[in-house]
């Protein structure tokens, strides 16, 4: 199981390399956008978590 996530990992690494090489303003834009994606989505995660925190807090009080 792990050679095949290594096979694929260099796959993808030799791909991404090619492209990188081929077009680099397109892949940074993806890129990033790929990163921004997923700083949104966790810190969406944090928010929600910490709402969750803050109506149980209310609840068990018995202000809601």
């Amino acid at each position: 199981m792990m050679e095949v996530l290594l096979i694929n990992r260099n796959l993808v690494k030799k791909m991404v390399d090619k492209l990188e090489k081929k077009q680099p303003l397109l892949c940074l834009l993806v890129f990033q956008t790929a990163v921004a994606l997923f700083l949104i989505a966790a810190v969406g995660g944090i928010a929600l978590i910490g709402g969750g925190v803050i109506w149980l807090f209310y609840h068990f009080v018995g202000i809601i």
